[in-house]
């Protein structure tokens, strides 16, 4: 039966490359279906080179050039080039690649951007992290904040932060507020990452807005770092409410974390002197960020 089989494909001149199941006859004139597993996988595979999408580099390759020099001279993220050029009135009718697609390219090699000139994602930690049997608790948990706030509607709304640079005693560090609305930011040098410190920061503050200081600090939201543990004493005279997130929870403080991350491009962990925290505004208020176009509205209200 196979020598039969054998002689019946050569003789009609069925390719194994093109066919891998065929009908055959048998000389008693019944039918048969056979079929080639080794044939079918050659199919396949000559079929699966003409599918998926395929690759932008010679259409984009002006994006490509501009996306590298902003990256490797300008320290921009790819999220930011693609959020820049989408806003540029000379780059609307050319063709782009999104951040997706950078990041893939970058990835396979085929860019002059390695890995190692985007510091954010190397942080990434993919290991998992044991879960802490107990946990400080400094005050009232994230979870009693309205849901109202965490649509970003109303002003008045903050996140509070400390960048420290050598983490020494001795070393100053950054105390960082974030209105969640507008992205606005307010930093203040400090003396060092502690509870003193951070209170008499808040204290020049209450100074500095006097009244209005209740109705543009509605609420604080901090971490569980031991340099907020004053926080609540030093803002009950001024009814904010504060609210703290949950350990090892940073996914609830992505606006934190989204600002501070920009700082680190420019302030390393390195002790922080008055001239490099003057160099790092400068440079961060130019720093283009995807969303602040996007959201530009909510910019100009509150």
């Amino acid at each position: 039966m196979l020598k039969f089989k054998k002689k019946f494909l050569i003789a009609t001149k069925y390719s194994n490359l093109l066919f891998s199941r065929r009908y055959f006859f048998l000389p008693n004139h019944k039918s048969f279906n056979a079929y080639y597993p080794e044939t079918g996988q050659v199919v396949y595979e000559k079929h699966r080179q003409f599918c998926g999408r395929r690759m932008k580099l010679a259409e984009a390759s002006e994006f490509i050039a501009f996306a590298e020099e902003k990256i490797l001279k300008e320290k921009l993220s790819p999220d930011a080039v693609c959020g820049r050029v989408s806003h540029l009135p000379d780059w609307q009718h050319k063709v782009k690649a999104c951040t997706r697609t950078l990041y893939h390219y970058i990835d396979l090699g085929i860019l002059k951007v390695r890995n190692t000139d985007l510091p954010k994602k190397l942080r990434y930690n993919t290991k998992k992290s044991e879960h802490r049997v107990n946990i400080k608790h400094l005050g009232e948990s994230i979870d009693n904040r309205p849901e109202s706030i965490q649509k970003r509607r109303q002003f008045g709304h903050w996140k509070i932060d400390t960048i420290v640079g050598k983490k020494s005693r001795e070393d100053d560090a950054l105390l960082i507020l974030v209105e969640r609305k507008t992205r606005f930011t307010l930093s203040m040098k400090i003396d060092g990452e502690d509870p003193d410190s951070v209170s008499y920061a808040l204290k020049q503050l209450k100074q500095t807005y006097g009244c209005a200081f209740k109705s543009v600090f509605k609420t604080i939201t901090a971490d569980n770092g031991s340099e907020f543990s004053g926080l609540m004493e030093a803002l009950k005279d001024r009814k904010t409410k504060v609210y703290y997130t949950h350990p090892y929870s940073s996914w609830e403080r992505v606006t934190n974390e989204r600002h501070n991350g920009m700082i680190r491009r420019f302030i390393q962990k390195t002790p922080i002197h008055f001239e490099q925290f003057t160099n790092v505004y400068s440079a961060g208020d130019s720093y283009h960020r995807s969303f602040v176009q996007k959201d530009s509205e909510l910019l100009h209200t509150g």
